[in-house]
């Protein structure tokens, strides 16, 4: 830190030497047109980080943070959002001037980063070609550095997990209508070396974490909830960095976590413990890595639980009650999405025989739907059309509709189809048909579409759980006010029921295809929204609803963060973390309030875990007032 600061001292000393040499007494004039002049190029640099900004940030809310429940139409400027990556990579690169470009990350991104693999979605997306991420910043100076260099830190340890998992205590205490079981886990190191212990964790929906701990030595040090990406980066960083101590439980999938702890010498045990909350007439599966945990027998069969949120409803069916209930068999229309990417350019008549391929796999399907998807998306066929109808919907004029241009968001439009299909289908009320469910079929041109985690197997189990494109299978339909929500009877079987703005008073409904009728429920078992299972569930719907639409995340993340801290439950948006020291606890409050202010999708950095290479800006601009007030002494003291 100190060697750009001397550097800084003496080429300060030396420029106020030649200042005073170049311009003698009484030239005014030249002096201000020299300040004017030297001052362009970081008016220049900074007005650009501010440009920079605007464009990136356009990019990533349209490409990596949309609304996927709105059409979509980009309307800022593709070249000028390219541009600007391509001036990213270059600082990435090694275009790096010592605190000019620390003033830079700070515009752009406020100290966080976009990882290369967001940057190449973004240019992928608006060029319709790979980019390589190192092309730039070839011919940088010796000042440069790159900025993906690691300063020296260790790499990145390997284990071979070689650790056995033992579960010699299950205690249950019952709190009201609910059961906290808090689960004893010990851990011994079976291998050589040191090792990390890392495993799975399965639950269904409505079952809840409400407490973990880890044995640091003789304290047993429970665990705080932190912004789940902050509390990984920490824990990621403890364990490659310094080596000490951190235990982390987050969610991957609704009904899946992962528990990682480190370290575990060789020979080595140590205890860690998870506490789930849930209703206590329920005895659901839970696993830790492969032990299923004894909660006891029931004698009967489980009821039926409601979560009544007050904003909307958690309907847990278990899974020993889903067989005795009225199964629907629903109706499969094909929905193609066709790729309008500048690959798809002069692909008519292939996009028509592609379709017509397609429709001879269903043979029992009769109607289509179709949206055209590039860097945007539109819907061109909106409601189920028979296919003699396809020779008119697939023409030159119609396709254009939508210009062949850019790449092919491959997953983001599948997601965006999955989102109208509940707004039209299954959240409509009457004018939805909830007995209609798509089979989705993309038509590729492009070599190389965008695709990416937008938690499309989520939406395609919340939404499609029959899986039309396998055969139709039979599934549970369930009705709450005007909103509906299939269940799945052969997978996806640990999911919950969600409804959005739901009213407490409006029973719960099943589909009886018998009868062609709803049928009302009555042996259900409610949770008020005063009571901590409902509040746990809403929070819990909350952060899915945020997961599954990135631009809720956004919205919502810092309001989910802050209510699992409140309730002590643990979000798809939060993890449950233990570090070793107050200085450690500290380090994840500060970097957690870094990374909650800004855009969700930008990422911590590395660098940010180990000391900087050059003084702070603030530190630069005290030693520029120092230099600049002695030096106008200094002049002050010669003329009298």
């Amino acid at each position: 830190m100190l060697s750009p600061t001397l550097l800084f001292l003496i080429h300060v000393h030396d420029l106020a030497q030649g200042f005073r040499k170049l311009f003698p007494e009484g030239a005014k004039a030249k002096k201000i047109q020299t300040g004017v002049l030297v001052l362009l190029l970081p008016v220049w640099y900074t007005a650009q980080a501010f440009i920079d900004r605007q464009f990136l940030h356009e990019g990533i809310q349209h490409v990596i943070s949309p609304d996927l429940e709105e059409t979509s139409q980009f309307a800022g400027s593709r070249g000028l959002t390219l541009r600007s990556i391509e001036r990213l990579a270059d600082y990435k690169n090694g275009k790096y001037l010592p605190f000019i470009s620390e003033l830079y990350a700070k515009i752009v991104f406020d100290n966080l980063t976009l990882p290369d693999s967001k940057m190449q979605r973004i240019y992928t997306a608006f060029r319709g070609e790979a980019w390589d991420p190192n092309q730039s910043g070839n011919n940088i100076g010796p000042w440069s550095r790159s900025n993906r260099d690691t300063w020296g830190a260790p790499r990145q340890q390997t284990f071979d997990r070689n650790v056995e998992m033992k579960i010699p205590e299950i205690n249950q205490k019952i709190d009201g209508d609910l059961v906290r079981t808090r689960a004893v886990l010990k851990l011994k190191n079976l291998g050589q070396d040191q090792n990390e212990f890392v495993t799975k964790i399965r639950v269904p929906e409505g079952v809840f974490l409400s407490g973990y701990w880890l044995h640091v030595g003789e304290e047993r040090v429970p665990g705080r909830l932190f912004e789940k990406k902050t509390a990984l980066w920490v824990y990621q960083n403890i364990r490659d960095f310094e080596r000490r101590d951190p235990g982390l439980v987050y969610y991957v999938t609704p009904t899946e976590l992962t528990l990682r702890v480190f370290p575990l010498a060789s020979g080595e045990t140590r205890t860690t413990e998870i506490e789930f909350l849930y209703p206590k007439e329920w005895k659901p599966r839970i696993s830790i890595g492969d032990e299923v945990l004894d909660l006891g027998e029931s004698n009967e069969l489980p009821h039926i639980h409601i979560a009544e949120t007050g904003a909307g409803a958690m309907v847990v069916v278990p899974k020993a009650l889903r067989t005795t209930l009225p199964v629907t068999i629903r109706s499969p229309y094909i929905h193609f999405n066709l790729d309008r990417s500048n690959a798809s350019k002069e692909q008519v008549e292939k996009t028509l025989a592609e379709i017509q391929k397609t429709a001879r796999f269903f043979p029992e399907v009769q109607d289509f739907t179709i949206s055209l998807a590039n860097f945007d998306y539109q819907e061109l066929v909106l409601n189920p059309s028979p296919w003699e109808d396809l020779p008119m919907k697939i023409t030159g004029p119609q396709l254009n509709t939508l210009s062949a241009r850019g790449g092919f968001l491959q997953t983001q439009s599948e997601a965006r189809t999955l989102h109208r299909y509940r707004s039209k289908f299954l959240d409509a009320g009457e004018a939805g048909d909830a007995l209609r469910v798509p089979i989705m079929w993309n038509i590729q041109h492009h070599e190389s579409p965008v695709t990416e985690n937008l938690s499309l197997n989520e939406l395609l189990s919340r939404y499609t759980p029959d899986y039309p494109k396998r055969g139709i299978s039979g599934i549970l339909l369930f009705r709450k006010g005007r909103i509906v929500r299939p269940l799945a009877l052969e997978h996806e079987t640990d999911l919950a029921a969600h409804f959005p703005e739901s009213n407490p008073q409006v029973p719960l409904e099943i589909y009886n295809p018998d009868s062609n009728e709803w049928e009302t429920i009555p042996d259900v078992h409610a949770h008020g929204s005063e009571t901590l299972y409902a509040q746990a569930a809403n929070l819990y719907m909350h952060s899915t609803t945020a997961i599954l639409n990135p631009r809720e995340r956004t919205r919502q993340q810092r309001s989910i963060v802050q209510q699992s801290k409140k309730l002590n439950i643990l979000s798809r948006l939060t993890s449950f973390i233990v570090v070793e020291n107050h200085a450690q606890w500290k380090a994840l409050e500060l970097t957690e309030k870094k990374k909650l202010g800004q855009n969700a999708e930008l990422e911590l950095q590395e660098e940010d875990f180990m000391e900087n290479p050059e003084p702070p800006l603030w530190l630069l601009a005290t030693l520029m007032l120092t230099v600049g007030w002695c030096f106008c002494r200094h002049r002050h003291h010669k003329t009298t």
